[in-house]
């Protein structure tokens, strides 16, 4: 009589370069830019091989023998517990794979295939990070442009002060305003467009930070995404805990639990309320001095 394949319970290992998940009766593999599907068959074995490190080690069967080695898989993983419950699930699933569908090398039954998510985001933030070297770049030579500026025709402000140092103080302001600002502009285009295209999902715990929560939650292109929380965070429900998030399916934005439009107010106003007087402070003083060096006034 053939044993009948056991389920084992969907679970994932959050890897630091890659990502493994179970899928009905095969294993994921989402590592090198490469998505193994892994049936479990194919599998002689997985262990948590990290000492210090865990470790998600996946050993492929192979016929007695043979002079090569076994085909083995490894995954460096962020959570020794999350790979402990993904070890004890394939493990006792295996008895019955193995049953059902005998196997000599287990290499044969591995479906290798580029995992389109990863070139998508590779190339997305190649150009993310091109833009943003590019800004930078144009930003700190246009800075040093002015310092230099100052330096050498500036004169002292009505109250004695260098004009360096009001240089100086004016884009410290600039950069705290402005990055205060910015940051209200974000937070309400997120809130506007979860409001109109988001989402609900759930997503469960996966493992504990330093001073946060990291929750997991699979959108519907089977994309895996993770949210960072406090530890104060309401659950929907234990065991494991669970949280509700607005998700944008675009991608545009990040997902966040539900908001009303009193907290969005609230907290933009505190942002507000401090960042606005630094950004003005900070516009005054540089182009201020700028002036002042390129256009003196006797």
């Amino acid at each position: 009589m053939t044993a009948e394949p056991v389920a084992p319970r969907a679970l994932y290992v959050h890897g630091r370069k890659g990502n493994a998940w179970l899928d009905d009766e095969v294993m994921v593999l989402q590592q090198d830019g490469l998505r193994r599907r892994i049936p479990l068959a194919a599998v002689a074995e997985v262990r948590n091989g990290g000492r210090r490190q865990a470790s998600l080690e996946i050993t492929l069967r192979t016929e007695e023998g043979v002079g090569t080695g076994p085909v083995r898989y490894e995954l460096e993983a962020r959570s020794g517990a999350t790979v402990d419950l993904f070890v004890e699930a394939v493990t006792a699933a295996l008895p019955a794979a193995h049953a059902a569908q005998p196997v000599g090398i287990g290499a044969e039954l591995v479906v290798e295939e580029p995992d389109p998510q990863a070139v998508q985001r590779t190339e997305a933030q190649r150009r993310k990070s091109r833009r943003f070297m590019t800004g930078f770049v144009v930003c700190v030579v246009l800075w040093v442009a002015g310092l230099v500026t100052v330096a050498v025709e500036g004169r002292p402000t009505g109250n004695g002060s260098d004009p360096v140092d009001y240089w100086v103080i004016g884009t410290m302001a600039l950069l705290i305003g402005g990055g205060l600002t910015t940051w209200v502009v974000f937070i309400v285009r997120g809130w506007v467009v979860r409001r109109r295209r988001g989402v609900g999902v759930v997503a469960v715990f996966e493992r504990n930070g330093h001073r946060h929560k990291v929750f997991v939650f699979t959108d519907a292109a089977g994309e895996r995404h993770e949210y960072i929380a406090s530890r104060t965070i309401r659950t929907i429900a234990e065991d494991p805990p669970r949280i509700q998030l607005i998700h944008d399916p675009l991608g545009k934005v990040g997902a966040e639990p539900h908001e009303s439009l009193a907290y969005i107010i609230a907290r933009c106003t505190c942002y507000l309320v401090i960042g606005l007087p630094f950004l003005a402070g900070g516009l005054y003083a540089v182009p201020y001095q700028l002036v002042r060096a390129l256009f003196p006034v006797e």
